[in-house]
């Protein structure tokens, strides 16, 4: 059987089949001037996407792969906003648009933004961004597995100390999934400082909205 080419709306990459064959991807003309704006623009350009896994370009993939993974009937189309700084092209963080999908309930947006709570890294408009991530999944339709994600997420960063100005949000989000058997985990943990002590009170009081609904 001879390989069929297909083009997945919203992100210009085609992939190819055969009988037998895992799926292959190469990039086709509408990702291939995305990714290169910066390259073929006259002016200097200033990329405020992130690096590694936050790039432009592996952001995209990796939304054509959950896009696929996932079965999203109608992939969205994720193009950065761009502006003329002075004499300079800005390229903004492709992660603005992958919120605004997360927001109106994409599927594949959902799991990138899950993926963005549980990073580390940080990049331009990180904060911003990781902010409002936690506020669209509080109101997500989130799987088994992504919740238990985000719960072991925040606990594992109070254990080790580490609550940036985002954890406020993190925190807001965990009592909205709740703790479940990952209450245990919390309970056990000893405070290393005010900070983590604040926030392990914090997710283990009781939610008085679901005490008084009950």
């Amino acid at each position: 059987m001879a390989a069929m080419r297909t083009v997945l709306p919203g992100i210009g990459r085609f992939f190819t089949v055969s009988t037998g064959a895992a799926m292959r991807w190469a990039p086709c003309s509408r990702f291939t001037a995305c990714i290169s704006r910066k390259a073929s623009s006259p002016l200097p350009t200033v990329d405020l996407n992130g690096e590694g896994d936050w790039s432009l370009e592996a952001v995209l993939r990796r939304y054509a792969e959950y896009a696929r993974s996932m079965k999203v009937g109608a992939p969205l189309e994720l193009v950065p906003r761009t502006a003329h700084q002075g004499q300079s092209l800005w390229i903004y963080p492709v992660v603005e648009q992958v919120l605004d999908g997360a927001a109106a309930h994409d599927a594949a947006c959902v799991q990138i933004a899950v993926d963005l709570v549980c990073c580390d890294v940080r990049f331009t408009f990180g904060k911003v961004f990781k902010d409002r991530a936690a506020n669209i999944l509080a109101e997500a339709e989130l799987s088994q597995h992504q919740v238990d994600r985000l719960r072991t997420r925040a606990i594992a960063m109070l254990r080790s100390g580490f609550v940036p100005p985002e954890f406020k949000r993190y925190a807001r989000l965990v009592r909205r999934i709740g703790l479940a058997e990952s209450r245990d985990d919390l309970e056990r943990l000893v405070p290393t400082g005010p900070r983590i002590a604040w926030y392990r009170s914090y997710l283990l009081a009781p939610d008085r909205r679901r005490t008084s609904d009950a």
